[in-house]
């Protein structure tokens, strides 16, 4: 059962992700700017050839290689341990959905859609709102549980 919610769950992710850059690829040119609330949220095209924060601009391979081992990663914990917690589901298929809507970007144009900009914050895109919100959630979940 945890697979098919699983399951559901990225499908879900990675098409709103996909929805989202499909729009900004179609209706943003390349370093254009779309004003949501005044200069502190914007949506803004940037192509991210890079990691988090551009960091290794001609890392392609390396992000591509490292995305497939994370997604093995997940399946093999999603195997391998027991548990039944529909949230503990629900991120780690926020992590995997993130990871899969980068590296969709990666191979088909060779870097990754960037588009949410808040005010003095690098551009990032729902892909890196899943990873992130994923990893802080499973990190505080784990915790609380231990405690």
């Amino acid at each position: 059962m945890k697979f098919i919610i699983f399951i559901i769950f990225s499908c879900i992710f990675v098409f709103l992700d996909r929805l989202s850059k499909i729009f900004v690829i179609k209706n943003i040119k390349y370093g254009e700017s779309i004003k949501i609330l005044g200069d502190f949220l914007k949506f803004e095209r940037v192509d991210n050839r890079g990691g988090i924060f551009g960091i290794f601009p001609d890392g392609k391979i390396f992000f591509i290689v490292f995305s497939i081992l994370a997604l093995f990663l997940i399946f093999i914990f999603l195997f391998k341990y027991k548990f039944n917690s529909c949230f503990l589901i629900f991120l780690i298929s926020l992590i995997f959905s993130g990871i899969v809507g980068n590296l969709i970007d990666r191979i088909l144009y060779g870097f990754v859609v960037d588009f949410i900009s808040v005010k003095n914050f690098p551009v990032f895109n729902l892909s890196d709102t899943y990873i992130t919100v994923g990893v802080v959630l499973i990190v505080v979940y784990l915790w609380k549980k231990e405690l």
